[in-house]
């Protein structure tokens, strides 16, 4: 049975990059490594989400590449994460042209069947 991942994240206000990776032997060991990261950033509360001037949350603050204004991952999770552990989570997310600032979500999947529709 084969495992994919989906990872959303908005790159700019409402514009979203999707990932899709396939899970193999080879990259699922920093596969779940990378949950276990976000799993421990979940597990902080409200500090890491991103939170907008509604009343809304949604996500987890990332702010990665040009998009990240004056946010340092480094200084927004250095009490929480390893340097490697921030390398994993921003070699593992999207970017797009100019990074993202938000993880919007990430699903597992298994797939038990997979039909081509077209070549």
């Amino acid at each position: 049975m084969n495992e994919i991942m989906i990872i959303k994240c908005d790159i700019n206000d409402g514009d979203y990059i999707t990932e899709t990776i396939n899970i193999t032997d080879n990259n699922c060991n920093v596969i779940n490594t990378f949950i276990s990261i976000i799993n421990h950033i979940i597990a902080q509360g409200d500090k890491y989400k991103q939170a907008p001037e509604s009343s809304w949350i949604h996500g987890i603050k990332w702010p990665h590449g040009e998009t990240s204004k004056d946010y340092e991952l480094e200084t927004m999770y250095g009490d929480l994460l390893s340097q490697d552990e921030i390398d994993i989570v921003c070699e593992t997310v999207p970017y797009g042209d100019y990074g993202i600032h938000t993880i919007e979500s990430i699903r597992i999947i298994k797939i038990s069947e997979e039909k081509e529709l077209l070549k």
